[in-house]
């Protein structure tokens, strides 16, 4: 083949490309009648989102959600300008609680703390500012997602200024169980709760909101866990056949905390030991054990690699494969994180992994720290879809004490109720007083693209 003719084949493809991909061809039309249209199926989008060039961890999540939203449905993908220079000529943007900008600095002055705003200016240039306060970042993304994004175009009107409110404990669920680390199972139509201290309630109301009994111990205890008796995780089996039990106790025989597997007949217990004491490492102190099954479905521990055993005081998470009986590891552990890896934390520790699998297939671990207002739960998601990572840390948490309302909370693990209704389980807040005491508290979740969001609406 000639070089003439390579060439013309070349800028044939070019051509058909273009074609398929309208965009290559033409942006949309940012002011068409009585509204402002930011992006349109099919075409390119004139905008882009602009943050504070310190913009909140929080902040740059929310406009993460919202830019996904757009590119899942629309197939258009708005730009996020980190550090934007107010020198650089933009005649579209699409400022997300910048606030050391006039156009969201002035609103945001007068908003209080779940209120957010949506006002756009359209002249020489055309912007549109979307701007909050506490916990109104959840209210702001989701109204444009649900109102303003449709099958074909995002549109704002070009002279209405949208406010509205969002108030997280209204959907938030508070139990009456004074419990820690709460994990919760379906079984039978039947809701059960178990906690640190070892403790089972029943909920046998089918609602999520209804009224918990019990909190009797439900474990046979070893002879050698003298204390620590945390963090149990129960699940339904079939091969092995049973109910499970992954937890968590002190050993008098190693000097460590350390992770088990107990078995029981029934929901309610008695929990047995079941397999050989500690499964993980002698010489580790290791928490919070977690069960996964891969698509293979070969068994996995995901576990806390406490800060106490570490060399530098940093905890981890760990993962490990198991026997296919439950009763023990058959690969050495591998620490997949450490708790500081996250942009949101603020110590040196992580607590309670819980994996959760999204409709796409890929991972998300939920896991626990410190942020600037208190107990958080994060999440991280797999890069290579299997649970030894990389795991590549989201921008915030998923639950907060800001994105919350009043308390901190965490420990978290993904449930689904009766209805098929996804909830995060936490305990909140972290530090009880005499007035407000540590419950088990549900709060509603949903998967807004690679990710779960608190579901406020």
């Amino acid at each position: 083949m000639n070089k003439k003719v390579a060439l013309i084949i070349s800028a044939l493809l070019v051509i058909l490309s273009c074609l398929a991909l309208s965009s290559c061809l033409k942006t949309n039309t940012a002011l068409q009648g009585d509204m402002i249209v930011a992006a349109e199926k099919g075409y390119a989008s004139p905008f882009k989102i602009v943050l504070n060039e310190n913009a909140a961890p929080g902040t740059r999540s929310e406009a993460e959600i919202f830019r996904d939203a757009v590119k899942r449905k629309l197939g258009v993908d708005l730009e996020i300008v980190d550090n934007f220079d107010k020198q650089l000529n933009l005649d579209y943007k699409i400022y997300y609680n910048a606030t050391n900008y006039s156009e969201c600095s002035t609103v945001a002055y007068d908003l209080e703390d779940g209120e957010y705003c949506i006002t756009t200016k359209n002249g020489e240039t055309t912007s549109i500012a979307v701007t909050w306060k506490g916990s109104g970042g959840r209210g702001a993304t989701d109204y444009i997602i649900e109102h303003l994004l449709s099958d074909t175009a995002l549109s704002f009107p070009k002279t209405n200024e949208i406010k509205g409110e969002i108030d997280p404990m209204s959907n938030i669920i508070t139990t009456n169980v004074p419990l820690r680390d709460p994990c919760v199972l379906l079984d039978g139509g039947v809701y059960y709760m178990y906690g640190t201290s070892w403790k089972v309630y029943k909920n046998t109301t089918g609602d999520i909101s209804g009224e918990w009994t019990g909190g009797s111990k439900c474990v046979t205890i070893p002879s050698d866990a003298s204390d620590n008796h945390w963090a149990p995780e129960v699940y339904k089996l079939e091969n092995p056949s049973g109910y499970f039990m992954f937890t968590t106790y002190f050993s008098d025989k190693t000097g460590h905390r350390g992770c088990a597997v107990f078995r029981s007949d029934s929901p309610e217990g008695p929990f047995e030991l079941y397999s050989d004491g500690h499964v993980t490492p002698s010489d580790w102190d290791a928490i919070d054990g977690h069960l996964y099954f891969d698509k293979d479905g070969t068994p996995w521990m995901i576990f806390v690699h406490e800060w106490t055993g570490t060399s530098d005081n940093i905890g981890r998470m760990s993962v490990a494969k198991m026997s296919a009986d439950l009763k023990k590891l058959v690969t050495e552990p591998v620490d997949v994180f450490k708790g500081t890896d996250a942009p949101w934390a603020t110590e040196k520790i992580t607590d309670g992994p819980w994996i959760y699998t999204l409709q796409s297939g890929k991972l998300i671990m939920l896991w626990s720290n410190f942020d600037a207002n208190g107990y958080a739960c994060g999440m991280a998601i797999s890069e290579s879809g299997n649970v030894k990572g990389p795991w590549k840390q989201l921008e915030a948490p998923l639950y907060s004490k800001e994105l919350g309302g009043a308390n901190d909370g965490g420990h978290g693990m993904i449930f689904k109720t009766i209805e098929g209704k996804l909830y995060l389980s936490i305990h909140s807040p972290n530090t009880k007083t005499e007035k407000n005491p540590t419950l088990a508290i549900f709060v509603p979740v949903r998967e807004e693209g690679d990710r779960l969001v608190c579901d406020f609406d």
